[in-house]
Protein backbone atom coordinates (compact mmCIF):
# COMPACT_ATOMS: atom_id res chain seq x y z
CA UNK A 1 0.00 0.00 0.00
CA UNK A 2 1.49 3.05 -1.06
CA UNK A 3 2.28 5.79 1.65
CA UNK A 4 0.49 9.19 0.63
CA UNK A 5 -0.15 10.86 3.88
CA UNK A 6 2.58 10.24 6.40
CA UNK A 7 5.13 12.52 5.14
CA UNK A 8 7.58 11.13 7.39
CA UNK A 9 9.74 7.93 7.12
CA UNK A 10 7.64 5.42 9.10
CA UNK A 11 10.30 2.47 7.71
CA UNK A 12 12.42 3.25 10.77
CA UNK A 13 9.69 1.87 13.59
CA UNK A 14 8.41 -1.46 13.79
CA UNK A 15 5.74 -1.90 10.20
CA UNK A 16 4.68 -4.98 12.30
CA UNK A 17 2.91 -2.68 14.59
CA UNK A 18 0.96 -0.12 12.26
CA UNK A 19 0.08 0.28 8.77
CA UNK A 20 1.22 3.04 7.37
CA UNK A 21 -1.89 5.75 6.75
CA UNK A 22 -1.92 6.13 3.24
CA UNK A 23 -4.01 8.95 3.37
CA UNK A 24 -3.22 12.92 3.27
CA UNK A 25 -2.16 14.11 6.28
CA UNK A 26 -4.19 17.75 5.33
CA UNK A 27 -6.51 17.13 3.06
CA UNK A 28 -6.89 20.20 -0.02
CA UNK A 29 -10.15 20.79 0.96
CA UNK A 30 -11.28 20.75 4.49
CA UNK A 31 -14.63 22.14 5.33
CA UNK A 32 -17.89 20.93 7.78
CA UNK A 33 -19.53 20.25 4.55
CA UNK A 34 -16.75 17.61 3.19
CA UNK A 35 -17.09 16.35 7.14
CA UNK A 36 -20.61 15.36 6.56
CA UNK A 37 -19.87 13.46 3.13
CA UNK A 38 -23.16 12.11 2.73
CA UNK A 39 -21.60 9.12 1.42
CA UNK A 40 -19.08 8.39 3.82
CA UNK A 41 -22.01 9.08 6.22
CA UNK A 42 -24.25 6.26 4.81
CA UNK A 43 -21.10 3.79 4.71
CA UNK A 44 -20.45 4.37 8.54
CA UNK A 45 -23.98 4.13 9.26
CA UNK A 46 -24.26 0.56 7.29
CA UNK A 47 -20.95 -0.69 9.17
CA UNK A 48 -22.48 0.16 12.27
CA UNK A 49 -25.78 -1.72 11.48
CA UNK A 50 -23.83 -4.42 10.08
CA UNK A 51 -21.73 -4.11 13.50
CA UNK A 52 -24.48 -4.78 15.86
CA UNK A 53 -25.89 -7.74 13.71
CA UNK A 54 -22.31 -9.21 13.66
CA UNK A 55 -21.94 -8.63 17.74
CA UNK A 56 -25.85 -10.13 18.62
CA UNK A 57 -25.48 -12.95 16.38
CA UNK A 58 -21.76 -14.27 17.81
CA UNK A 59 -22.06 -13.24 21.46
CA UNK A 60 -24.54 -14.83 24.10
CA UNK A 61 -24.40 -12.75 27.47
CA UNK A 62 -26.47 -15.70 29.07
CA UNK A 63 -23.19 -17.95 28.28
CA UNK A 64 -20.05 -15.72 28.14
CA UNK A 65 -17.78 -16.46 31.07
CA UNK A 66 -16.59 -13.20 30.68
CA UNK A 67 -18.52 -10.80 32.87
CA UNK A 68 -16.22 -7.17 32.46
CA UNK A 69 -16.39 -4.38 30.52
CA UNK A 70 -12.81 -4.54 29.04
CA UNK A 71 -13.67 -7.96 26.76
CA UNK A 72 -17.23 -9.21 28.58
CA UNK A 73 -20.60 -9.09 28.66
CA UNK A 74 -20.80 -5.42 30.77
CA UNK A 75 -18.60 -4.28 27.54
CA UNK A 76 -21.65 -4.71 24.89
CA UNK A 77 -24.34 -3.67 27.48
CA UNK A 78 -22.39 -0.40 28.31
CA UNK A 79 -22.01 0.44 24.85
CA UNK A 80 -25.88 -0.27 23.95
CA UNK A 81 -26.67 1.69 26.82
CA UNK A 82 -24.30 5.17 25.75
CA UNK A 83 -25.67 4.12 22.26
CA UNK A 84 -29.41 4.78 23.93
CA UNK A 85 -28.38 7.65 25.59
CA UNK A 86 -27.56 9.00 22.24
CA UNK A 87 -30.44 8.61 20.25
CA UNK A 88 -33.71 10.67 21.03
CA UNK A 89 -35.80 9.44 22.85
CA UNK A 90 -38.77 9.18 20.17
CA UNK A 91 -36.39 7.07 18.43
CA UNK A 92 -37.31 3.28 18.31
CA UNK A 93 -33.78 3.09 18.35
CA UNK A 94 -33.61 3.48 21.77
CA UNK A 95 -35.96 1.36 23.35
CA UNK A 96 -34.15 -1.64 21.01
CA UNK A 97 -30.77 0.07 22.74
CA UNK A 98 -31.96 -0.27 26.53
CA UNK A 99 -33.00 -3.93 26.07
CA UNK A 100 -29.87 -5.20 24.48
CA UNK A 101 -28.13 -3.60 27.92
CA UNK A 102 -30.93 -5.12 30.32
CA UNK A 103 -30.14 -8.44 28.20
CA UNK A 104 -26.00 -8.15 28.27
CA UNK A 105 -25.78 -6.53 31.83
CA UNK A 106 -28.29 -9.38 33.35
CA UNK A 107 -25.73 -11.51 32.20
CA UNK A 108 -22.46 -10.03 33.02
CA UNK A 109 -24.41 -9.24 37.04
CA UNK A 110 -25.40 -13.54 36.48
CA UNK A 111 -21.58 -14.24 35.66
CA UNK A 112 -19.77 -12.25 38.23
CA UNK A 113 -22.16 -13.13 41.05
CA UNK A 114 -21.47 -17.09 40.08
CA UNK A 115 -17.99 -16.28 40.27
CA UNK A 116 -18.23 -14.44 43.64
CA UNK A 117 -19.93 -17.52 45.34
CA UNK A 118 -17.16 -19.93 44.00
CA UNK A 119 -15.05 -17.78 46.51
CA UNK A 120 -13.37 -15.98 43.94
CA UNK A 121 -12.36 -12.82 44.82
CA UNK A 122 -14.03 -9.23 43.90
CA UNK A 123 -12.09 -6.86 41.78
CA UNK A 124 -12.77 -3.35 42.37
CA UNK A 125 -12.03 -1.05 39.07
CA UNK A 126 -14.45 -0.30 36.42
CA UNK A 127 -12.96 -1.69 33.26
CA UNK A 128 -12.48 -5.21 34.82
CA UNK A 129 -14.61 -5.51 37.84
CA UNK A 130 -17.72 -5.15 39.94
CA UNK A 131 -18.28 -1.45 38.97
CA UNK A 132 -18.01 -2.41 35.34
CA UNK A 133 -21.48 -4.11 35.84
CA UNK A 134 -23.41 -2.50 38.55
CA UNK A 135 -22.79 1.42 38.07
CA UNK A 136 -24.08 1.22 33.86
CA UNK A 137 -27.22 -1.35 35.60
CA UNK A 138 -27.69 1.60 37.81
CA UNK A 139 -27.80 4.04 35.06
CA UNK A 140 -30.49 1.49 33.07
CA UNK A 141 -32.44 0.85 35.82
CA UNK A 142 -33.06 5.02 35.93
CA UNK A 143 -33.38 4.74 32.36
CA UNK A 144 -36.29 2.06 32.35
CA UNK A 145 -37.44 4.23 35.16
CA UNK A 146 -37.10 1.18 37.85
CA UNK A 147 -37.77 2.16 41.34
CA UNK A 148 -35.28 4.33 43.74
CA UNK A 149 -34.61 0.73 45.26
CA UNK A 150 -33.47 -0.61 42.71
CA UNK A 151 -31.66 2.04 41.36
CA UNK A 152 -29.85 2.70 44.53
CA UNK A 153 -29.10 -1.24 45.15
CA UNK A 154 -26.91 -1.10 41.98
CA UNK A 155 -24.86 2.18 43.31
CA UNK A 156 -24.76 0.88 46.90
CA UNK A 157 -23.06 -2.72 45.54
CA UNK A 158 -20.37 -0.21 44.01
CA UNK A 159 -19.85 1.60 47.24
CA UNK A 160 -19.67 -1.20 49.37
CA UNK A 161 -16.25 -1.90 47.19
CA UNK A 162 -14.43 0.57 49.19
CA UNK A 163 -13.22 -0.52 52.35
CA UNK A 164 -11.37 -3.26 50.38
CA UNK A 165 -8.15 -1.31 49.53
CA UNK A 166 -9.47 1.92 51.89
CA UNK A 167 -9.35 0.22 55.14
CA UNK A 168 -5.35 -1.10 54.12
CA UNK A 169 -2.19 0.93 54.40
CA UNK A 170 0.25 1.43 51.30
CA UNK A 171 4.03 -0.62 52.44
CA UNK A 172 7.12 -0.96 50.33
CA UNK A 173 7.74 -3.38 48.63
CA UNK A 174 4.15 -3.13 46.55
CA UNK A 175 2.06 -5.99 47.14
CA UNK A 176 0.88 -7.78 44.46
CA UNK A 177 -2.77 -8.27 44.78
CA UNK A 178 -4.92 -6.01 42.30
CA UNK A 179 -6.23 -4.31 45.83
CA UNK A 180 -3.20 -2.36 46.33
CA UNK A 181 -2.39 -1.13 43.14
CA UNK A 182 -3.60 1.90 41.44
CA UNK A 183 -3.54 2.27 37.90
CA UNK A 184 -7.07 2.34 35.87
CA UNK A 185 -7.54 -1.42 34.63
CA UNK A 186 -7.18 -3.17 37.91
CA UNK A 187 -6.46 -0.56 40.81
CA UNK A 188 -7.25 2.30 42.63
CA UNK A 189 -7.76 4.77 39.89
CA UNK A 190 -10.13 2.27 38.32
CA UNK A 191 -12.71 2.44 41.22
CA UNK A 192 -12.71 5.96 41.47
CA UNK A 193 -13.53 6.51 37.51
CA UNK A 194 -16.72 3.92 38.32
CA UNK A 195 -17.20 6.50 41.49
CA UNK A 196 -17.44 9.56 38.93
CA UNK A 197 -19.03 7.66 35.68
CA UNK A 198 -21.81 7.10 38.72
CA UNK A 199 -21.26 10.88 39.93
CA UNK A 200 -21.64 12.26 36.61
CA UNK A 201 -24.79 10.38 35.51
CA UNK A 202 -26.47 11.02 39.23
CA UNK A 203 -25.35 14.08 40.39
CA UNK A 204 -24.95 14.79 44.29
CA UNK A 205 -25.11 11.04 44.72
CA UNK A 206 -21.81 10.04 45.71
CA UNK A 207 -20.47 11.53 48.91
CA UNK A 208 -17.72 14.30 48.65
CA UNK A 209 -15.84 12.80 51.71
CA UNK A 210 -15.47 9.23 49.54
CA UNK A 211 -14.21 11.10 46.83
CA UNK A 212 -11.94 12.54 48.97
CA UNK A 213 -10.96 9.40 50.54
CA UNK A 214 -9.77 7.87 47.25
CA UNK A 215 -8.34 10.05 45.61
CA UNK A 216 -5.76 10.84 48.79
CA UNK A 217 -5.60 7.09 49.24
CA UNK A 218 -4.34 7.21 45.48
CA UNK A 219 -2.32 9.94 45.80
CA UNK A 220 -0.50 8.61 49.16
CA UNK A 221 0.55 5.39 47.30
CA UNK A 222 3.04 7.65 44.92
CA UNK A 223 6.41 7.71 44.86
CA UNK A 224 8.48 10.96 44.25
CA UNK A 225 9.99 11.08 40.85
CA UNK A 226 11.94 13.40 39.30
CA UNK A 227 11.26 17.01 39.63
CA UNK A 228 8.55 16.07 42.09
CA UNK A 229 6.94 14.06 39.76
CA UNK A 230 4.43 11.43 41.24
CA UNK A 231 4.79 7.94 39.64
CA UNK A 232 2.95 4.86 41.23
CA UNK A 233 4.25 1.18 40.40
CA UNK A 234 2.76 -1.65 38.85
CA UNK A 235 3.55 -5.32 39.95
CA UNK A 236 6.46 -3.35 41.20
CA UNK A 237 7.37 -1.51 37.62
CA UNK A 238 6.11 2.04 37.20
CA UNK A 239 4.47 2.62 33.87
CA UNK A 240 3.71 5.70 31.83
CA UNK A 241 0.41 4.77 29.80
CA UNK A 242 -3.61 5.37 30.57
CA UNK A 243 -3.57 1.25 31.12
CA UNK A 244 -1.50 0.72 33.97
CA UNK A 245 0.51 3.94 34.45
CA UNK A 246 0.98 7.15 35.83
CA UNK A 247 -1.17 9.18 32.69
CA UNK A 248 -4.31 7.23 33.21
CA UNK A 249 -4.06 7.59 37.17
CA UNK A 250 -3.20 11.60 36.46
CA UNK A 251 -6.66 11.67 34.21
CA UNK A 252 -8.85 10.16 36.32
CA UNK A 253 -7.64 12.53 39.14
CA UNK A 254 -7.98 15.63 37.25
CA UNK A 255 -11.66 14.14 35.86
CA UNK A 256 -12.26 13.85 39.88
CA UNK A 257 -11.15 17.87 40.08
CA UNK A 258 -13.79 18.76 36.96
CA UNK A 259 -16.76 17.43 38.97
CA UNK A 260 -16.47 19.73 41.23
CA UNK A 261 -13.73 17.86 43.75
CA UNK A 262 -11.26 20.23 44.64
CA UNK A 263 -7.94 18.76 44.97
CA UNK A 264 -5.52 20.69 46.87
CA UNK A 265 -3.00 23.50 45.22
CA UNK A 266 -0.16 21.32 46.33
CA UNK A 267 -1.14 18.23 44.94
CA UNK A 268 -2.51 20.06 41.64
CA UNK A 269 1.21 21.62 41.64
CA UNK A 270 2.19 17.77 41.75
CA UNK A 271 0.10 16.82 39.22
CA UNK A 272 1.44 19.94 36.97
CA UNK A 273 5.02 18.28 37.94
CA UNK A 274 4.00 15.15 36.61
CA UNK A 275 3.02 16.04 33.30
CA UNK A 276 6.00 18.29 32.48
CA UNK A 277 7.92 15.04 33.93
CA UNK A 278 6.08 12.81 30.91
CA UNK A 279 6.78 15.86 27.94
CA UNK A 280 10.41 15.68 28.80
CA UNK A 281 10.36 11.62 27.87
CA UNK A 282 8.90 12.16 24.97
CA UNK A 283 11.07 10.51 22.29
CA UNK A 284 12.45 12.15 19.12
CA UNK A 285 9.43 10.29 17.09
CA UNK A 286 7.20 12.34 19.25
CA UNK A 287 6.22 9.19 20.63
CA UNK A 288 6.17 8.35 24.16
CA UNK A 289 8.36 5.17 26.53
CA UNK A 290 6.14 2.76 27.83
CA UNK A 291 8.16 2.82 31.00
CA UNK A 292 10.58 5.37 32.58
CA UNK A 293 13.87 3.24 32.38
CA UNK A 294 13.31 2.38 28.77
CA UNK A 295 14.22 5.53 26.95
CA UNK A 296 14.80 3.78 23.49
CA UNK A 297 11.06 2.01 23.55
CA UNK A 298 9.50 3.36 20.62
CA UNK A 299 7.23 0.10 19.71
CA UNK A 300 3.80 0.97 20.70
CA UNK A 301 1.37 3.72 19.61
CA UNK A 302 -1.95 2.73 21.07
CA UNK A 303 -3.80 3.68 24.38
CA UNK A 304 -2.58 1.45 26.87
CA UNK A 305 1.24 2.15 26.17
CA UNK A 306 2.40 5.37 24.07
CA UNK A 307 1.13 8.77 22.70
CA UNK A 308 -2.54 8.08 22.81
CA UNK A 309 -2.95 7.42 26.24
CA UNK A 310 -0.97 10.39 27.03
CA UNK A 311 -2.20 12.61 24.75
CA UNK A 312 -5.43 12.40 26.10
CA UNK A 313 -3.72 13.53 29.84
CA UNK A 314 -2.50 16.73 27.88
CA UNK A 315 -5.94 17.52 26.96
CA UNK A 316 -7.33 16.75 30.61
CA UNK A 317 -4.25 19.05 32.11
CA UNK A 318 -5.23 21.64 29.66
CA UNK A 319 -8.87 21.52 30.49
CA UNK A 320 -8.07 21.83 34.05
CA UNK A 321 -5.05 24.04 33.49
CA UNK A 322 -6.17 25.91 30.68
CA UNK A 323 -2.09 25.90 29.71
CA UNK A 324 -1.38 26.42 26.19
CA UNK A 325 1.36 24.19 26.15
CA UNK A 326 -0.77 21.16 27.54
CA UNK A 327 -2.74 21.33 23.93
CA UNK A 328 0.17 22.27 22.00
CA UNK A 329 1.77 18.99 23.13
CA UNK A 330 -1.21 16.91 22.67
CA UNK A 331 -1.26 18.38 19.19
CA UNK A 332 2.13 16.91 18.55
CA UNK A 333 1.34 13.93 19.84
CA UNK A 334 -1.69 13.50 17.64
CA UNK A 335 0.25 13.82 14.63
CA UNK A 336 2.74 10.45 16.31
CA UNK A 337 -0.90 9.01 16.27
CA UNK A 338 -2.05 9.99 12.54
CA UNK A 339 1.65 8.76 11.38
CA UNK A 340 1.27 5.43 13.40
CA UNK A 341 -2.19 4.91 14.42
CA UNK A 342 -3.52 2.19 11.72
CA UNK A 343 -2.86 -0.90 14.16
CA UNK A 344 -2.50 -4.69 13.03
CA UNK A 345 -3.82 -5.64 16.12
CA UNK A 346 -7.08 -4.55 15.18
CA UNK A 347 -9.91 -2.08 15.81
CA UNK A 348 -10.55 -2.14 19.29
CA UNK A 349 -10.23 0.70 22.41
CA UNK A 350 -7.14 -0.75 24.37
CA UNK A 351 -5.21 -1.46 21.16
CA UNK A 352 -6.85 -0.90 18.26
CA UNK A 353 -7.96 1.81 15.74
CA UNK A 354 -10.58 2.97 17.65
CA UNK A 355 -8.80 3.97 20.45
CA UNK A 356 -6.93 5.78 18.84
CA UNK A 357 -9.31 8.02 16.79
CA UNK A 358 -10.93 8.86 19.93
CA UNK A 359 -7.73 10.77 20.80
CA UNK A 360 -8.45 13.28 17.36
CA UNK A 361 -11.68 13.31 19.26
CA UNK A 362 -10.25 14.91 22.34
CA UNK A 363 -7.92 17.58 20.26
CA UNK A 364 -11.15 18.30 18.19
CA UNK A 365 -13.14 19.22 21.74
CA UNK A 366 -10.60 21.59 22.82
CA UNK A 367 -9.52 23.05 19.57
CA UNK A 368 -12.38 23.10 17.34
CA UNK A 369 -10.28 22.47 14.37
CA UNK A 370 -11.79 20.49 11.75
CA UNK A 371 -8.69 18.44 10.52
CA UNK A 372 -9.22 16.25 13.82
CA UNK A 373 -12.89 15.70 13.24
CA UNK A 374 -11.34 14.74 10.11
CA UNK A 375 -8.50 12.53 11.15
CA UNK A 376 -11.13 10.60 13.77
CA UNK A 377 -13.79 10.00 10.44
CA UNK A 378 -10.91 8.76 8.46
CA UNK A 379 -9.51 6.20 11.20
CA UNK A 380 -13.30 5.12 11.06
CA UNK A 381 -13.96 4.80 7.63
CA UNK A 382 -9.98 3.02 7.75
CA UNK A 383 -10.92 0.51 10.17
CA UNK A 384 -13.47 -1.72 7.78
CA UNK A 385 -11.48 -1.11 5.03
CA UNK A 386 -10.65 -3.91 2.75
CA UNK A 387 -7.21 -3.22 2.34
CA UNK A 388 -6.59 -2.27 5.65
CA UNK A 389 -8.43 -5.07 7.35
CA UNK A 390 -5.89 -7.28 5.11
CA UNK A 391 -2.94 -6.10 7.33
CA UNK A 392 -4.98 -6.60 10.10
CA UNK A 393 -4.67 -10.04 12.98
CA UNK A 394 -8.08 -10.98 14.34
CA UNK A 395 -8.24 -9.94 18.38
CA UNK A 396 -8.49 -12.59 20.88
CA UNK A 397 -11.98 -11.25 21.61
CA UNK A 398 -12.87 -9.79 18.23
CA UNK A 399 -16.39 -8.86 19.50
CA UNK A 400 -15.18 -6.82 22.77
CA UNK A 401 -15.56 -3.36 23.55
CA UNK A 402 -11.82 -2.95 24.03
CA UNK A 403 -10.18 -5.64 21.80
CA UNK A 404 -12.63 -5.50 19.27
CA UNK A 405 -15.82 -4.38 17.20
CA UNK A 406 -17.31 -2.72 20.09
CA UNK A 407 -14.94 -0.44 20.01
CA UNK A 408 -15.42 0.68 16.66
CA UNK A 409 -19.29 0.71 17.32
CA UNK A 410 -18.90 3.07 20.19
CA UNK A 411 -16.83 5.47 17.45
CA UNK A 412 -19.18 5.28 15.49
CA UNK A 413 -21.95 6.39 17.65
CA UNK A 414 -20.37 9.36 19.01
CA UNK A 415 -19.27 10.48 15.43
CA UNK A 416 -23.12 9.61 13.78
CA UNK A 417 -25.40 10.40 16.71
CA UNK A 418 -23.61 12.43 19.48
CA UNK A 419 -21.74 15.80 19.10
CA UNK A 420 -18.21 14.91 18.38
CA UNK A 421 -17.56 17.49 20.54
CA UNK A 422 -18.97 16.03 23.54
CA UNK A 423 -17.41 12.44 23.15
CA UNK A 424 -15.18 10.91 25.80
CA UNK A 425 -13.22 8.16 25.02
CA UNK A 426 -15.42 5.38 26.80
CA UNK A 427 -15.28 3.77 30.07
CA UNK A 428 -12.12 5.93 30.65
CA UNK A 429 -12.79 9.39 30.61
CA UNK A 430 -16.13 10.94 33.02
CA UNK A 431 -18.24 14.24 32.10
CA UNK A 432 -18.03 16.97 34.63
CA UNK A 433 -21.36 17.25 36.54
CA UNK A 434 -21.07 20.94 36.04
CA UNK A 435 -22.08 19.99 32.04
CA UNK A 436 -25.62 19.27 33.16
CA UNK A 437 -25.16 15.62 31.74
CA UNK A 438 -26.71 13.53 34.30
CA UNK A 439 -29.67 11.63 33.38
CA UNK A 440 -32.88 13.35 33.48
CA UNK A 441 -36.10 12.27 35.13
CA UNK A 442 -37.83 13.97 32.67
CA UNK A 443 -36.63 11.76 29.85
CA UNK A 444 -38.82 8.81 28.32
CA UNK A 445 -38.17 5.37 30.36
CA UNK A 446 -38.89 2.03 29.48
CA UNK A 447 -40.14 0.10 32.49
CA UNK A 448 -41.34 -2.83 30.48
CA UNK A 449 -37.62 -4.59 30.16
CA UNK A 450 -36.00 -6.32 32.95
CA UNK A 451 -32.46 -5.57 34.18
Amino acid sequence: MKNRGANEDVHQFDRNRFIANPFPKDPPALSPLALLNPRETQTLKDRMSHAWEQILRQTDPQKEKDYTIYTGSAGIGYLALHSALLVESADPRRRHFVDIAGNYLRGAQATLEGRLRQGRHEDISFILGTPGVYAPLAVLRRLQGKSNDAVEACIQRVLDLAPLFLNQTHHHPRRQHPHYEFEILYGESGYLTSLLYLNSNFPGRIPDQLLSEVTDHIISGAEEGPGGALLWAWHGKEYLGAAHGVSGILLALLDAHLQGLRLPDVVLERIQCTVNYLYSLRLPSGNYPTRPSKECDDRLVQWCHGAPGILLLFVKAYEVFGQPKYLAWAELAADVVWMRGLLRKGNGLCHGVAGNAYCFLAVFRCTDNDIYLHRARVFALAAQDDIVAAHQDTPDHPMSLFEGLGGLLALYADLLEGDPREALFPAFETRGVRSGTGISHKEESYGDGEA
